[in-house]
């Protein structure tokens, strides 16, 4: 049984796959890096251990004050994030996802046990709980991707 089956074109970049997947699978461990991030650059910015090093003037009804401000948490948050994402691969928190990658699961040398596989190819998206679509402009141009479409969808 699958999690997913992640439906591709090989003609997109696997960078772009790559960077999909990780804000899919991702964002919880990104949403909370750059919370942490933030939260800490606020408190030192509160405590004063880090510089604020502008000021606006607030002007209101009865309120004239100089309000300081600091880069701080923007730039810690925007820090930590980017951390998280790479971090992200190799961190083994939350649920793992067993997922269908063609490349890794049907054999790429041995033609007799690719056509084996690829004739599966419905039994393994009947056992996949969600069809993925790493979607770029080619995807639909491509007989393949489209009959991965309408099979999951049948079934």
């Amino acid at each position: 049984r699958y999690d997913a089956f992640l439906s591709h074109t090989w003609m997109t970049h696997g960078r772009w796959k790559f960077l999909s997947l990780l804000l899919h699978f991702g964002w919880p461990t990104l949403l909370v890096a750059w919370a942490l991030g933030a939260t800490v650059a606020f408190i030192l910015s509160l405590v004063g251990l880090l510089p604020l090093f502008a000021s606006w003037e607030a002007r209101a009804i009865d309120f004239d004050e100089h309000i300081p401000l600091g880069c701080w948490v923007m730039l810690s948050g925007g820090l930590a994030t980017w951390v998280g994402a790479a971090l992200f691969p190799y961190l083994r928190c939350g649920p793992s996802h067993i997922c269908f990658l063609d490349f890794l699961c049907i054999h790429q040398t041995d033609v007799s046990k690719m056509q084996q596989g690829i004739r599966s190819i419905g039994h393994y998206l009947a056992a996949s709980a969600e069809l993925h679509v790493l979607w770029s402009n080619p995807y639909l141009s491509r007989l393949w991707c489209v009959f991965e479409l309408a099979a999951y969808r049948k079934l």
